[in-house]
């Protein structure tokens, strides 16, 4: 470790010259696997900042979320507001002290809620150092799209038009490509997009799913070699073994849960799972010797797309077998032949 870190030089090399060789006295290597972890230690306070003022945060590398919520009333949203403009301008005075510096520049801002609602919501700009903030109808979020309304509606627009552009590049140079090398790009370079955050797609209406699942086929259609207007249902269970697109959001949303009951999900998620055995008030009923776990009592639709809600129907409506199940792979085995239709469950 002290060879690793010490006696370091630097210098500029361009178009054939290079600069005066400089002794580095601090810092890692670049690219260098302390460099997240020194880099997190670093910006730890982050957090109880964003606490302090009632907010809750999430970091991720050098990109940092503040978000907090309200009832839809103009009351609380300017205090909601308030809040939030309060807690930034502490995060840049926090940065300028630790020679770091807020891009207020690319910094985004959106109010979430439904349509009924959004005249409760103030569309003034937020004042972040020089910059005016101007809200946004959607937002990019680690590669998720978010609009205002959470219908995901940019997003899945976004996904099938890049999705179909690949498979349209793909339909080009198929006949030289071996069905084994066609379905390789196509888990990479499509399923992965659409598997990505699926489980924001909980409680989607239909109309969205459906247009989801035609990518699916789609890339089916050319692995096979079938034509356009085949049924491709049965091949995509018997052939590929692909799940549908509603199976792949139950898929992703119990392995969460298992993760949740087994210690190896984040707090902020595990928080949400709470099994039924937990429960001293139902000790004496049959429930609280099963693996279920609790289903919060929701009044919208919005709130049975949430993962506290979505989450545990889900782990609920899988047999016991397989939620007792011991390892995370076999789990996921077991899980996969259940969701596909196999003839055993």
């Amino acid at each position: 470790m002290t060879s690793y870190l010490t006696d370091r030089q630097q210098c500029v090399r361009h178009a054939g010259s290079s600069s005066t060789t400089t002794i580095l006295t601090c810092g890692v290597p670049q690219g260098s696997v302390l460099g997240p972890i020194l880099f997190l230690l670093y910006t730890a306070d982050l957090l109880t900042i964003i606490a302090k003022h009632g907010l809750q945060g999430h970091l991720y590398a050098d990109d940092s979320q503040v978000y907090g919520f309200c009832r839809p009333n103009s009351t609380d949203v300017q205090h909601l507001r308030s809040v939030s403009t309060s807690c930034i301008s502490d995060i840049a005075d926090w940065m300028k002290c630790n020679r770091l510096q807020l891009n207020s520049s690319k910094s985004e801002f959106i109010w979430c809620s439904s349509s009924r609602r959004l005249k409760y919501l103030d569309c003034n700009p937020f004042v972040i150092g020089a910059d005016a903030v101007q809200p946004k109808n959607e937002v990019r979020d680690l590669g998720l799209v978010l609009d205002r309304d959470l219908t995901m509606t940019s997003h899945i627009t976004g996904l099938v038009r890049t999705s179909f552009a690949i498979l349209r590049q793909l339909r080009s140079v198929s006949r030289s490509l071996t069905q084994d090398a066609t379905r390789h790009l196509v888990q990479s370079l499509i399923l992965s997009r659409i598997d990505y955050c699926n489980v924001a797609f909980a409680g989607l209406p239909q109309r969205s799913i459906i247009r989801l699942q035609a990518v699916i086929n789609a890339a089916a259609r050319l692995i096979l070699r079938v034509k356009k207007f085949d049924h491709i249902s049965t091949l995509l269970r018997d052939e590929l073994q692909w799940l549908r697109i509603g199976e792949r959001i139950k898929f992703k949303l119990s392995i969460l849960v298992y993760k949740c009951l087994n210690n190896s999900a984040p707090p902020y998620l595990a928080d949400k799972i709470r099994p039924l055995s937990d429960d001293c008030n139902r000790s004496r009923l049959r429930s609280s010797k099963s693996s279920d776990v609790f289903v919060p009592r929701t009044k919208t639709k919005m709130g049975d797309r949430a993962f506290e809600v979505a989450g545990p129907r889900t782990w609920n409506s899988l047999p016991a077998t397989i939620r007792e199940t011991k390892t995370l792979p076999a789990f996921k085995k077991q899980l996969k032949l259940y969701l596909i239709g196999n003839p055993e469950y």
